[in-house]
């Protein structure tokens, strides 16, 4: 696998030293074909080789580097190589010739060599990658080559730029070849010293990015010309070699483009999770397979340590002494995968099936690889560690994995792109702060169940095994839905269709903690024949002692004609029985016969044929019964309206204190007195001014999800606050007070005046008016405006409760209305303001005194004067309890509280209970599917217009009849053209928020046999050619002496070998 400079560069210090310091190598390299030291070609080596010393000459003399001394490796021509020549070299990695800073490396731990006669440090500090067009600076370091003259000898300085054919050095022969001939390489004589008698320094500036090696060369005759070539100031171009020479000193470096070069975006969530690159070469590498390495690593614990290697001389032995004893992390060599299984990596020879799934296994790997080498340990510091590579073209999504494990802190991270054409680099070095990962469990009480049978889910977190509130995603033949559990972690979902279903629980993250996914996969059979309870309601959920509580059954038969006995279950003791009988085929919603009703507080569980047991609390106090999002999605600026219903079942008064959440954190408080048995709507307005998943709840009923998501271009913010509150509320984005649409209701001579200002289009403003519009307990005692557009601020005037209609509006005609007034009421904007509203939800109130006798709640409807068509229309009425209701509107108008005639005929009413959508990221010209399920909860058949909206703009209708008591669904094919984001809905019924990219053209070139296909796992022998060595070798250079295991078992083919 080929290797970096880098990994070259410490992997040549430590096999060097290892081979100089230790005489158990000389079997090995007499084998090789270099040839031994001090011997000519082809001869038999020594049996041994004494043990050297690294400093100077111990005389205090010259160091001799003739091809005959027994420190000198010979290549087979005229170019050999001296053993201390990779120790002798030293490039300034921290500093350009200017003095400016190296901004691109990664300290290392400090490295050092001892042979019993003394500890020597390596020279080097850090890691550095050098940028194209800048000065480097380096010297032959005396402490190795010696205190005087180098023998006497003429000292050139040769620069070479490898090749894509030659980044593999592992060999003298190798090294000899890119100085002598190779046309692969692009070399510059950069200085000169004429009968050597000093360390001076040598100047090099690589015009181009790439993989650099850099020679001290001496002449053995200085009358030769030794290295020909060009020099400093020509073009590089290829060299040779007239008469012997020693490679006296031996530096790889590397080198890489101007930052401007590459874009990366680098996100990060929490331990366990991954770090997410984001890189974009395409400026520098437009059209190359390039491959991408990034490496995320604790660099600050990493330089602290110490790494130690000593040899042996009178066993052969080689130890090890380091203060880490182990690395742990996630090395991928694709996206994705975390396991990979290679005979060889770095160089180093593994078991066969040895899988490197992660730093820790392969830490472990190593270490046990060898029995020559033994490790000791200082200190028990763990370096935690991960890297990712893939070859790709210059765009490309890296994941760099994280382990629970790992501290919340800041980590260093190194991204490196290389052209695998021309060995042109790109690099980025940055930090990335990771939060703590909290890992969430999800459990299903069953994985195969029959269609149309519930499932319940229950989520836990665990850190802590405590149940939490979560976001299920669905996916599956049905599309994608969501659902959100309670607050106990459960949720119960029933799948329709048969096939596979992946659900994956999810949870917004907080300012220091990072929710990691999980998910299960449910099989879903065909239904089976009999009838069979698919779900049940509590109205209500929560009530006072010696209230009724009704609990309705679903039932579905999808078989024959058959009778089912439903069982109504109070803390597992069966409480009532009801037998019904079902058409084949049908599907009914039942009640039973007695309602509950409990005269003592506490939590009971309630459940039917065996389902999933629902809590139901019995309390007196006044409680917060239920609440409602306006909207589920919004854009940035834009707010939302929380409706709480609040109850109080108690017979005394009683005041209430609600609390709104935001993602866990209390944001407003409203406190609010009620009478006995009393019921209220209380009406929170918040605005968002950043992106981002918002769970919100008041008090402690179940969470729910919004999402707030920014304005797609070219349709900016229409106000983008320029200046944004630098200590925003808690809730992350809570805009400030005067930023939130207000609202104000005034007492007029003819009811009352609804100001409203600070909107924008979009916002959905609640407004109470208490008694204000109600007269003895009937009338409008609230509503709810989503503004359409064309106004910053309004006014709404309403009318209290009147017996008769407005002027010029006829009264409810029984006979062709269907039903009878009980008052009549107006909702009418000031024309000066002349707002665009798209609906108008209304609250109202109906004593008991003004209902007929015999008259039940589900015949109260609101009915509203349409101007066009000259008759009133009955509105979707929806009874919440305590003799409050609420109707949707279209708009403004006249309005009749009535009831509808016992006798005015069967009515269908519709009801939207299910809404998915097949993709919500599409490319531009892509298609996807939504589909709608239409009930209808009234007794009358009846046909169903079903609008398809886009951004609030109806792009396609379809009608559907749906029988009494049943369901059916609609599709529609939408498709987008430009890339954005954008809103779908049905009917005012959010679907998805639906991402569309730009279409990609493909103008990666075809695979061939001669190279890897971009994508695909890196593999020999195209490999990694230059960067592997950013995400591995900090984690073998850690593991310390996996370049020594290389030389003790004679891996290899030549003392300098590195690399396989």
């Amino acid at each position: 696998m080929n290797q970096s400079g880098l990994s070259r560069r410490v992997g040549i210090v430590l096999v060097t030293v290892a081979l100089v310091l230790s005489p158990v190598v000389a079997p090995v390299s007499g084998a090789l074909p270099g040839g031994a030291p001090g011997a000519e070609t082809g001869s038999s080596p020594s049996v041994d080789v004494p043990t050297r010393n690294l400093g100077p000459p111990s005389d205090g003399g010259v160091a001799d580097i003739n091809a005959s001394s027994d420190e000198v490796y010979g290549s087979g021509g005229n170019v050999s190589v001296w053993a201390r020549s990779p120790l002798a070299l030293n490039v300034d990695e921290e500093e350009y010739a200017d003095g400016s800073d190296v901004e691109t490396y990664l300290d290392i731990p400090t490295i050092s060599v001892s042979a019993g006669d003394g500890l020597t440090p390596s020279n080097r500090e850090q890691i550095s990658v050098y940028e194209e067009g800048k000065t480097i600076t380096a010297k032959l370091d005396e402490s190795f080559a010696g205190g005087g003259d180098l023998d006497g000898q003429d000292i050139q300085y040769v620069a070479v730029r490898l090749g894509p054919d030659d980044q593999d050095v592992d060999s003298v022969d190798d090294i000899a070849a890119l100085i002598n001939g190779s046309a692969d390489v692009n070399g510059r004589i950069v200085g000169e010293n004429s009968s050597f008698g000093g360390f001076e320094t040598v100047r090099f500036t690589p015009d181009e990015s790439g993989q650099y090696a850099l020679f001290a060369v001496a002449k053995e005759n200085n009358a030769d010309p030794g290295v020909v070539g060009p020099d400093a100031d020509d073009p590089a171009g290829e060299l040779s070699v007239e008469g012997n020479v020693t490679v006296v000193g031996a530096d790889f470096l590397a080198v890489r483009e101007g930052d401007a070069d590459a874009t990366v975006d680098v996100t990060a969530g929490g331990t366990g999770g991954n770090v997410t690159f984001d890189a974009n070469t395409t400026s520098s590498f437009a059209g190359d397979d390039v491959v991408h390495t990034a490496l995320v690593i604790d660099e600050d614990e990493l330089s602290k340590q110490s790494i130690e290697l000593v040899v042996d001389s009178a066993d052969g032995t080689v130890e090890v002494e380091s203060s880490i004893e182990d690395a742990q992390g996630v090395v991928r060599t694709r996206p994705g995968i975390d396991g990979v299984t290679v005979p060889s990596i770095a160089g180093i020879e593994l078991a066969n099936g040895t899988e490197i799934n992660s730093t820790e296994a392969l830490f472990a790997a190593i270490r046990n690889e060898s029995d020559r080498v033994t490790f000791t340990l200082t200190d028990d510091t763990t370096i935690n560690a991960s890297a990712t590579a893939v070859s790709d073209g210059p765009e490309t999504t890296l994941d760099v994995g994280t382990l629970q494990s790992w501290p919340s802190q800041d980590y260093t991270y190194l991204y490196t792109a290389t052209s695998e054409s021309d060995g042109r680099t790109v690099a980025k070095r940055g930090s990335v702060s990771l939060k703590e990962g909290v890992q969430l469990s999800i459990d299903a009480n069953d994985t195969t169940v029959q269609q149309g049978k519930p499932v319940e889910f229950t989520v836990t977190r665990d850190d802590t095994d405590d149940p939490t509130n979560a976001t299920l995603t669905v996916d599956g033949p049905e599309g994608v839905r969501t659902v959100s559990t309670d607050s106990d972690g459960t949720a119960v979902f029933t799948f329709g269709s048969v096939g596979a279903y992946t659900v994956t629980a999810s949870k917004a993250e907080t300012e220091t903690t990072e929710f990691l996914e999980d998910s299960v996969t449910v099989d879903v059979k065909e239904e089976i024949e009999e009838a069979y309870v698919t779900d049940f309601t509590l109205s209500p959920n929560k009530t006072g002692t010696n209230e009724n509580v009704t609990v309705t059954a679903t039932v579905k038969n999808p078989g024959a004609a058959q009778g089912e006995t439903l069982e109504l279950y109070v803390d597992g003791e069966n409480v009532q029985t009801k037998h019904i009988e079902l058409a084949a085929g049908e599907t009914r919603t039942v009640e039973f016969d007695r309602p509950l009703s409990f005269d003592t507080e506490g939590v009971r569980e309630i459940s039917v044929d065996r389902l999933p047991a629902k809590r139901l609390e019995i309390d007196d106090e006044a409680f917060t019964e239920r609440f409602s999002l306006s909207r589920n999605s919004i854009f940035v600026g834009q707010s939302v309206t929380v409706r709480a219903t609040v109850t109080n079942p108690g017979d005394l008064a009683e005041g209430e204190t609600l609390e709104l959440n935001v993602d866990g954190v209390v944001v407003e408080t409203k406190h609010i007195e009620l009478d006995a048995g009393e019921t209220r709507t209380v009406v929170f307005t918040r605005r968002f001014r950043s992106a981002g998943t918002r769970s919100i709840a008041v008090d402690n009923l179940d969470a729910k999800t919004l999402n707030v998501r920014r304005r797609p271009s070219p349709d900016p913010d229409p106000d983008p606050d320029p200046d944004p509150d630098p200590d925003p509320d808690p809730g992350e984005g809570e805009g400030p007070p005067d930023d939130v649409p207000g609202s104000d209701v005034t007492d007029t001579d003819t009811g009352a005046t609804v100001i409203v200002d600070r909107v924008r289009e979009g916002d959905v403003v609640g407004v109470e008016l208490g008694n204000r519009t109600a007269s003895n307990g009937t009338g409008l005692t609230g509503l709810e405006m989503r503004v359409g557009g064309n106004t910053s601020s309004f006014r709404v005037n309403v009318t209290p409760p009147q017996a008769e209609p407005p002027t010029d509006v006829p009264p409810v005609n029984e006979t062709t209305d269907g039903a009878t007034a009980i008052s009549y009421f107006t909702a009418t904007p000031d024309r000066e303001t002349t707002p665009q509203f798209d609906g108008v939800n209304y609250t109202f109130s109906v004593a008991d005194s003004d209902l007929p006798e015999g008259v039940s709640e589900d015949q109260v409807t609101l009915l509203r004067y349409n101007e066009t068509q000259g008759r009133w229309n009955a509105l979707p009425t929806e009874a919440l309890g305590n003799g409050t209701y609420r109707a949707r509107s279209p708009g403004f108008s006249a309005y009749a509280i009535g009831v509808r005639s016992a006798d005015a005929g069967e009515q269908p009413r519709f009801t939207i209970d299910e809404t998915s959508i097949e993709s919500r990221e599409l490319t531009a010209g892509e298609e996807t599917t939504v589909t709608a399920t239409i009930g209808n909860d009234g007794n009358a058949s009846g046909t169903f217009t079903a609008n398809l909206s886009v951004d609030g703009q109806v792009i396609d209708t379809r009608e559907v009849t749906v029988d009494a008591g049943e369901t059916e669904s609609i599709e529609f094919t939408v498709g987008f053209d430009e890339p954005g984001t954008y809103d779908v809905a049905v009917n005012d019924e959010p679907v998805a928020s639906v991402t569309v990219q730009e279409a990609q053209q493909d103008t990666a070139t075809p695979p061939s046999d001669d190279g890897p296909t971009p994508g695909t796992p890196i593999d020999e022998p195209a490999g990694i050619p230059l960067w592997l060595s950013l995400g591995l070798l900090a984690l073998f250079v850690v593991i310390a002496g996996f370049a020594v295991y290389r030389a003790r078992t004679g891996s290899g083919s030549n003392p300098l070998d590195d690399e396989e």
